[in-house]
């Protein structure tokens, strides 16, 4: 998926810290690179870098991200981001300097964190709303600077200028979908009684993981083979997607598959089960982070992942949306992107790489 244009490096302040999820567990170990004025530092001039081939003829760009949190599948996608950054920045004709936060899952952070962000009068600004009302703010008092805001978690306001759906929530949905369909006709005697785990209640784009269980069962092939027992939100939490399993072990012993909205959940699920003594249980999760991957490989549970490719993702992010922004050149309010996904299951995971 190369373009031509861009690469290679800026200054952004990096301090390791637990965070919540925006998918993610409680132990969940994560970077919280909030950028405060004397703290980040002064980023490097095109002429002052030792990276690349950057100079002064360079067209500057300067990029802002404020993450909900950082679990492992954002941190991939933070390493992705530095990594075409880099890029770009050697390509020479275009110079990005770039500052993130992370908001640890808190909406009173992250409206602090923009505010800090907005000190280096960035030219663009992606913003992981940690809520998609209660982070409006966040994207107002950046677009009353005059900032190009880019929303990727659903949230609509007059404030957004671009909603990017690099994790194309439809796309994902239909992936978990069709892997049901195929363990359905696969073994045509059974029926699935359902548990579903979401993430946050307030990211309303990302309830389509589990809300898309519904519409299966809604299809004539599978209506009388889906029965939905329950459903929690457990915030992307590890332990709380646990303890939401041991429960429904006792509660609906009958349960043999569960749907979480994470892999981080879909081991907490896993955990479960396996301490109930169950095997061969249907664990769908979504992200493909090594977690994921680990429980694929592990084959006690029946486990399914919707794997998300985080470097075409953000490569994807920078030469279709930011870059055409900056230059004037994307048309439209917002960008789906449905190419970026693999489903991996235990029989495929020898082929598959964490990206």
């Amino acid at each position: 998926m190369k373009k031509k244009v861009l690469a290679t490096l800026m200054a952004v302040s990096m301090v390791l810290s637990l965070a919540a999820c925006g998918g993610g567990g409680d132990s969940d170990k994560a970077k919280d690179s909030s950028a405060k004025s004397d703290e980040a530092g002064a980023a490097d001039t095109p002429e002052e870098s030792g990276d690349g081939e950057s100079n002064s003829d360079a067209k500057r760009i300067v990029f802002c991200k404020s993450y909900a949190n950082i679990d492992e599948n954002n941190q991939r996608a933070e390493n992705a981001l530095q990594a075409i950054i880099e890029e770009i920045n050697g390509q020479g004709e275009y110079y990005v300097e770039y500052y993130m936060t992370d908001s640890q899952s808190q909406v009173d952070k992250q409206i602090t964190d923009v505010e800090s962000l907005l000190q280096y009068n960035p030219d663009i600004m992606l913003i992981s709303a940690v809520d998609t009302e209660g982070s409006l703010p966040a994207f107002q008092q950046a677009k009353e600077q005059g900032v190009i805001t880019i929303d990727d978690r659903g949230a609509v306001d007059e404030a957004i200028d671009i909603n990017y759906y690099g994790s194309n929530e439809g796309a994902i949905a239909e992936r978990i979908k069709q892997s049901l369909r195929d363990y359905l006709d696969e073994n045509p005697d059974l029926t699935l009684n359902v548990g579903l785990i979401y993430g946050l209640a307030s990211q309303i784009e990302q309830l389509k993981r589990c809300d898309c269980i519904y519409e299966l069962a809604e299809e004539e092939e599978y209506k009388d083979r889906i029965n939905i027992l329950a459903h929690q939100y457990c915030d992307w939490s590890t332990d709380r997607a646990t303890s939401t399993v041991e429960d429904w072990m006792i509660r609906y012993p009958e349960m043999n598959c569960i749907i979480t909205a994470s892999d981080d959940m879909g081991l907490g699920a896993c955990n479960a089960l396996t301490a109930a003594g169950k095997k061969d249980i249907y664990v769908g999760g979504v992200d493909g982070t090594q977690i994921g991957v680990q429980l694929c490989e592990d084959g006690t549970q029946n486990y399914v992942t919707v794997a998300m490719n985080q470097e075409a993702m953000m490569e994807n992010l920078f030469y279709d949306v930011i870059i055409p922004a900056i230059d004037e050149g994307f048309t439209g309010d917002y960008y789906a992107d449905e190419s970026c996904f693999d489903t991996v299951t235990r029989d495929n995971v020898s082929e598959y790489t964490v990206k």
